[in-house]
């Protein structure tokens, strides 16, 4: 079992997660690549590419914050699936020759960490026994 509080380890980037402490500091982590993806669509939309982009920033600067405050499941899925669309848009823009497109590892790494948020928000409700009320 590795010590959340270590800097970097590769454990902590594709390994088992154990304990409760090791999922909050992933999902804090993922949700910190999410921040970051979020100011530089903001910044980029400001810049270039428009309100498209503002928006979509916005919408994941959210999604980050409800993935880091209440370690939300939903919220990691819909990052997932955001992940997923701007890796498809950004390889079509690269097939044809389009605006943007030069930035698929972004991407590929923006898919990963929201499939490792997945697995932490999951890990972490079942540390924590968590029962959704219906």
């Amino acid at each position: 079992m590795t010590d959340p509080k270590q800097k970097f380890s590769f454990k902590q980037i594709a390994g088992k997660i154990e304990s409760k402490e090791e999922a909050v500091k992933i999902i804090k982590d993922c949700s910190n690549a999410f921040f970051i993806l979020a100011g530089i669509e903001i910044v980029a939309g400001i810049v270039i590419m428009g309100t498209a982009a503002i928006i979509d920033g916005i919408i994941f600067g959210i999604l980050a914050f409800v993935l880091r405050k209440f370690y939300s499941r939903v919220a990691a899925i819909i990052l997932l699936l955001m992940s997923l669309g701007s890796v498809i848009v950004t390889v079509m823009n690269n097939a044809s020759g389009g605006n943007g497109g030069s930035n698929i590892i972004l991407a590929i790494v923006i898919v990963y960490a929201s499939a490792r948020g997945i697995q932490a928000t999951f890990k972490y409700n079942e540390k924590t026994d968590t029962k959704v009320k219906i």
